[in-house]
């Protein structure tokens, strides 16, 4: 069955996927030698692949790119079993065609229908060397998709183990501002129940509220979601460290960050390499773009637009979060 036609992305999607290319080579040379398995677990694989929106180019999306993945230094050693999900029984046939004819012999299974229901039988189903493997998740939904259960599940999922399942989330931070609303009325339609679904508590009720009142900006209720979900992941699910990387369009608008868990000290290592590469070019895939919108080309790229450097942080208990925001606001 051949895949649909790839829909069109825009350059955030691109530099996304460079990510995702290189710590996958990475996190498999890491790997290399000390396990004879290697798992890659995408539990919103989506089209299989994409067309970029300035260039009308075709390009891989993680499914392909998990596949195709090696490690650095090993052309041998590669993702051994792979798991996918995709809510589409059309799309989930048509990537496991694709992937079953271009890589041969490889223990490769799309799941159709949603992961929050279907992962963790899945999960649950690997032989126990399996599940010892090294392990990577990519969660990336389209929106507000993903549940809490679902996330804890892959968090518990090498319980007794050493290290965790490494995961890398897009969390839609805006998609959650347009979902709370500015008011009670101008919620989205299960706004509590999809936002409780998400974090798996009501700890988001405090940054809904504080926004509402107008004590903390639109920015910073951004950022405190994205704080109380990397804060979970540390202190709830037991993760050592996370990250976190804000992707904006060509007019600087947020439109989601990706949140990185893991409590291996490479994995800490690697990605804040890769998001400081990926902050530094940022920038100029954003004036490509805005180029690209305006019809008018530049000799040279615009001065004084690079982004902030990236810099981790560690996450806050989130009340206080809340209140160095609101502290700030008031001033």
């Amino acid at each position: 069955m051949a895949e649909r036609t790839p829909r069109p992305w825009g350059f955030w999607t691109r530099a996304k996927l460079d990510v995702l290319r290189d710590y996958l080579s990475a996190f498999l040379a890491a790997s290399s030698g000390k396990a004879p398995y290697a798992v890659y677990l995408d539990a919103f694989a989506g089209e299989g692949s994409g067309i970029d929106r300035l260039t009308s180019a075709e390009f891989d999306g993680s499914p392909r790119i998990a596949a195709g993945a090696v490690a650095n230094g090993n052309s041998g050693y590669r993702f051994s079993h792979l798991r996918l999900f995709e809510l589409s029984g059309t799309r989930a046939a048509g990537i496991q065609a694709y992937l079953r004819e271009h890589f041969p012999g490889r223990d490769i299974e799309v799941v159709p229908g949603d992961c929050n229901m279907t992962l963790p039988a899945t999960l649950k189903s690997m032989p126990e060397a399996v599940r010892r493997s090294p392990t990577f998740a990519f969660l990336d939904p389209f929106g507000t998709e993903l549940q809490w259960p679902t996330i804890a599940v892959i968090a518990d999922h090498k319980r007794g183990l050493k290290y965790k399942v490494e995961l890398w989330m897009l969390f839609s931070a805006a998609g959650l501002m347009r979902i709370a609303g500015s008011s009670p009325a101008k919620a989205a339609v299960g706004a509590e129940d999809r936002l409780t679904a998400l974090f798996g508590n009501r700890t988001w009720e405090p940054i809904v509220d504080a926004r509402r009142a107008g004590a903390i900006s639109g920015a910073d209720a951004r950022e405190a979601f994205v704080n109380l979900m990397r804060w979970q992941l540390e202190e709830t699910l037991g993760y050592q460290t996370t990250h976190a990387l804000e992707l904006k369009n060509a007019q600087g608008t947020s439109i989601y960050h990706m949140i990185f868990a893991t409590d291996h000290p490479a994995g800490d290592k690697i990605i804040s390499s890769l998001y400081a590469k990926a902050a530094d070019a940022l920038p100029a895939m954003a004036d490509e773009a805005r180029q690209h919108n305006t019809g008018a080309a530049r000799l040279f790229p615009i001065a004084g637009e690079p982004s902030p450097p990236y810099k981790h942080d560690k996450p806050v208990e989130p009340e206080g979060f809340l209140a160095s925001r609101a502290s700030t606001q008031s001033t």
